[in-house]
């Protein structure tokens, strides 16, 4: 059995009697952390040769230009979802 599976099931049955308005602060942290990671990798990825070191080992793309719209649109989506926030 695949380990993300067991922990997702366990993560599941833990929140499973929160409110909704709590799973959904736990979703937007987990989010905001994996996208924090991103951001700063995509950031540093030109100057950096241990970035791309980390890039390699999370089979991130070389290419960034490829993704232009792709980043962009997250960019917007994070940036939609802290002014709801706020």
């Amino acid at each position: 059995m695949d380990l993300n599976l067991i922990l997702e099931h366990a993560v599941c049955l833990v929140v499973r009697n929160y409110r909704w308005d709590a799973k959904v602060v736990l979703v937007f942290a987990a989010f905001a952390t994996k996208y924090d990671e991103f951001w700063n990798l995509t950031q540093l990825y030109p100057y950096d040769t241990l970035v791309a070191s980390i890039m390699r080992l999370k089979q991130l793309p070389y290419k960034l230009r490829a993704l232009k719209p792709q980043i962009k649109a997250l960019s917007l989506l994070v940036k939609t979802m802290m002014d709801v926030a706020m």
